[in-house]
C-alpha cells in the first residue's frame, strides 16, 4: 500500500490491516519519498480497523524511517507474538511532510502443513 502524509495531521494509519491470521513470519518494507524523516510503530490488531486505538497493540521499539529514499524493514515472527492483523502507524516528529509518500510492502511467510516423507 501507500500512505500519503500530508495535510494538517500527524499521524497516520493503513486503510486496511494485513489478515495475519495464518502467518509464522511477517516482514514490513518501508520506503520513503518524503521530504522529512518519519517515525513508524508496528502494530497488531484484534481486528481490521486501523484507527481503532481499543484493539491496537503496538510491536517493539518505534523505528525511525529517514527521508528521501529512506528505507526500514521491521519483521516480526509470529510463532512468539501472534496477531490476527498487522499494520503500521506513521507519525510525524512536528510538522506535516510536503512531499513525497510512503510505499508499504507486506511479506508474509505462511504455515503450512505438509506430511512426513512416506507419510500415507
Amino acid at each position: 500500500g501507500t500512505l500519503l502524509p500530508r495535510g494538517a495531521s500527524t499521524t497516520y494509519y493503513l486503510a486496511k490491516l494485513a489478515d495475519t491470521g495464518l502467518a509464522q513470519k511477517v516482514l514490513f518494507i518501508l520506503t520513503s519519498t518524503l521530504n522529512q524523516a518519519v517515525n513508524v510503530q508496528l502494530m497488531g490488531h484484534e481486528s481490521d480497523s486501523p484507527t481503532d486505538e481499543v484493539g491496537r497493540l503496538n510491536i517493539g521499539a518505534t523505528q525511525n524511517l529517514p527521508a528521501t529514499n529512506g528505507k526500514v524493514g521491521i519483521g516480526v515472527d509470529l510463532t512468539t507474538d501472534w496477531y490476527p492483523w498487522m499494520g503500521v502507524v506513521i507519525q510525524t516528529t512536528a510538522s506535516a511532510p510536503t512531499s513525497g509518500q510512503v510505499d508499504i510492502r507486506i511479506v508474509m511467510q505462511r504455515w503450512a502443513l505438509k506430511k512426513p516423507e512416506g507419510a500415507i
